[in-house]
């Protein structure tokens, strides 16, 4: 896990990664049982051009590019 944000009194792990591609596994195991451990119900990966939704475990995963992350984005808002 990379980093855990507190946003809005909720807390949401983000993975960070150049690409899912021959990773995804790896990065996405290590996201959702972190999630479960805090009792989250989203997690983010932020990835360099890649965006995605999922629903794995439970829990939740955006995939979004890294110039969105960084512009304002709003992790619980619907797409």
């Amino acid at each position: 896990m990379d980093f855990i944000l507190r946003v809005n009194g909720r807390l949401l792990p983000i993975q960070v990664t150049f690409t899912l591609e021959g990773t995804f596994d790896r990065e996405v195991k290590s996201l959702t049982r972190v999630a479960k451990s805090l009792g989250a119900r989203n997690g983010l990966v932020v990835t360099w051009e890649e965006e995605d939704e999922m629903l794995i475990d439970g829990i939740a995963v955006r995939v979004v590019p890294l110039w969105k992350f960084l512009t304002g984005f709003n992790p619980f808002s619907p797409t």
